[in-house]
């Protein structure tokens, strides 16, 4: 008989007339696992006289030496080893594949930002700057909330019919920016602005995020996780080599709206390889299907706190940078947004990681097919996880912050160097945070993560300049600390109530 856990393998060659005792001094135990291999026992009925050679565990005779441990014991510790690692790699393989794509595109961003800042001046890092300032924003501004609910409702869906939500929604991401633009661009015309090309590149850019958004969240929704990271490197960063090659090895005259053309380009080639998997999941149904817009609407009507949170977000997140500005100076703000860019770098490597591959699971078990113990094992188990990879993260990012300073300004950033470690440690607060928000989700516990935000963001924009005009920077970094301690501590009391 062999137990399901392969610990004893029963072998009829014993001889069962000897006592218990006996039997236990003649069993040999060979362990060698590799990559899964089951555990196995091997047993050995020795009688007097026989070769003890014949087991590397057995007790040598009467005179002999102690011998060293023979050549399969060591290869059973080396696969130990092996098997670890193998597990190690099993598990976290789509945490590191997500984690190292969005690494490698921070850090071709960051690349391009030394090339615009060298080879084109301060008004092309302005420009530039305005277009991601905007680019952050726009999915939340255009999206009426609505991927809030999308990711948790394609989670139960199959690939064919969240192919045809998804396409539905793409519909409507393209419909509200066109009439976005119909708006505002002839209103900035009328304003009178400098360069019609630019804006025209940066109304483009925005719009083709909030298509971006919707196929990432969905992506992740239904556990295609890498393939949203694979996206989000193609027409986020994949491009920028293309810059780098043209204007070094061939002389090409490139220009800030050349980079905004090639990354639009991208952009449009990455999304129509992502409607060729669409294709592949819903076939011919993704172009014979009429579209539907009802879901979304009363999606949107009933989730209007939401969209509401979602706002609130999207505007609060440049606003310390702002206050810093406008009571303590630009010198200031350079420090802060040099340690804010490592530790954000390390909280979307945290969310890219773990928080975005993981979170569509505790949706999927909270479902009467598994019971509440299973969802708890693995809210705690996904809040761990977080912790520690960005822990992890955060740490190398503060450290990364510190020397990087230290090398570029050393004498003008020594002063500053505390805001590293500072900043770091607020991010891994706020990954912790973040990830119990996704255990509320999961609960459909809504309107708690849409009031707490709210409220978070009005104490927020209050009191923030309150804490720099009276507290100087350490005072905003503390009141900054202190809001998202506070933030992570109401929803780990509210995630402790479901438990």
């Amino acid at each position: 008989m062999v137990p399901r856990d392969g610990t004893f393998v029963y072998l009829p060659q014993l001889n069962l007339a000897h006592s218990a005792g006996r039997l236990e001094s003649n069993l040999r135990l060979s362990r060698s696992t590799v990559s899964g291999a089951c555990l196995t026992m091997t047993a050995i009925n020795e009688t007097p006289g026989a070769d003890p050679s014949r087991a590397g565990l057995s007790s040598p005779a009467p005179g002999q030496p102690k011998s060293e441990p023979g050549r399969g014991e060591r290869n059973g510790r080396f696969g130990d080893v092996m098997a670890s690692i193998s597990n190690f790699l099993e598990r976290n393989i789509t945490s590191l594949a997500n984690s190292g794509l969005r690494a490698t595109s921070i850090l071709l961003r960051f690349i391009l930002i030394l090339f615009i800042t060298r080879h084109m001046g301060l008004e092309s890092v302005g420009a530039y700057g305005l277009a991601q300032s905007l680019l952050g924003p726009a999915p939340a501004i255009l999206g009426l909330g609505i991927n809030y609910f999308l990711a948790r409702d394609l989670v139960h869906m199959p690939l064919a019919d969240a192919s045809l939500v998804l396409r539905d929604r793409i519909v409507l991401s393209a419909a509200l920016c066109s009439a976005a633009c119909i708006i505002l661009l002839p209103a900035w015309i009328w304003l009178g602005m400098q360069s019609p090309s630019l804006v025209l590149a940066i109304a483009s850019l925005c719009c083709l995020e909030v298509v971006g958004y919707d196929f990432q969240i969905s992506f992740n929704a239904v556990q295609r996780t890498i393939l949203a990271s694979l996206l989000y490197f193609f027409r986020s960063s994949a491009w920028t080599p293309i810059i780098f090659i043209g204007y070094f090895a061939f002389g090409f005259d490139i220009s800030l709206k050349t980079i905004f053309d090639i990354w639009i380009a991208f952009n449009l080639i990455g999304y129509a390889g992502a409607m060729v998997v669409l294709w592949r999941w819903a076939g011919r149904g993704l172009l014979t299907t009429p579209v539907s817009f009802g879901r979304f609407i009363t999606t949107a009507r009933k989730g209007w706190y939401i969209f509401i949170n979602d706002l609130s977000n999207a505007m609060s997140v440049n606003l310390d940078r702002y206050i810093i500005a406008l009571f303590l100076g630009l010198r200031e703000v350079g420090a802060y947004s040099f340690f804010w860019a490592f530790a954000n770098a390390a909280l979307t490597l945290t969310a890219a990681g773990t928080i975005q591959a993981e979170a569509p699971d505790l949706v999927r078990i909270r479902t009467k097919e598994h019971s509440h113990v299973d969802w708890v094992r693995l809210a705690k188990r996904f809040t761990q996880r977080v912790a520690a990879y960005g822990f992890f993260l955060c740490g190398l990012s503060a450290v990364a912050g510190a020397l990087a300073a230290t090398l570029i300004k050393g004498d003008e950033m020594r002063p500053y160097l505390w805001l590293s470690f500072a900043m770091a440690g607020n991010q891994w607060l706020a990954a912790i945070s973040i990830g119990l928000g996704n255990v509320l989700t999961s609960v459909h516990d809504d309107q708690f993560i849409a009031g707490s935000n709210i409220t978070m963001v009005i104490g927020y924009a209050i009191l923030l300049p309150l804490a720099a005009h009276y507290g100087g920077l350490v005072g905003m970094v503390i009141f900054i600390t202190a809001s998202i301690v506070t933030l992570l501590a109401s929803r780990a009391w509210r995630v402790r109530t479901f438990f």
